[in-house]
């Protein structure tokens, strides 16, 4: 598990945005500039936040990685900052991912708050 970290600033609005895409009937990736934005925020000062989601909301309590809904305009898919410790990013890694955002779809995000 990740170092503990203060809660970045607008951790908390990028959690509920993130919830937002997940939930249906939206289901939805969101660009990481259309996240700033959301946030009142620019593209480059998201990676704390989503780090700090998937290191305190996510991976030490089992739920699927919320933040793989975070991903580049220009490709579509998460940046090379969003992936497992030693997976190498070839065509697994888009499996993994595509499987991942499945499991974000189809977990219940509703009641998900940080420092729960």
């Amino acid at each position: 598990m990740g170092k503990r970290r203060r809660r970045p600033k607008r951790a908390d609005a990028v959690l509920e945005v993130l919830k937002a895409c997940a939930s249906k009937p939206n289901q939805r990736t969101i660009s990481y500039e259309e996240l700033a934005l959301s946030v009142g925020s620019g593209p480059q000062n998201m990676g704390r936040p989503l780090a700090y989601i998937e290191e305190h909301v996510c991976r030490p309590h089992s739920r699927p990685w919320l933040t793989a809904l975070a991903v580049s305009k220009g490709t579509g898919t998460p940046g090379s900052g969003f992936k497992p410790e030693g997976f190498i990013v070839d065509d697994d890694h888009l499996a993994w991912w595509f499987g991942e955002v499945q499991r974000v779809y189809d977990f219940d995000w509703s009641d998900v708050e940080i420092g729960e």
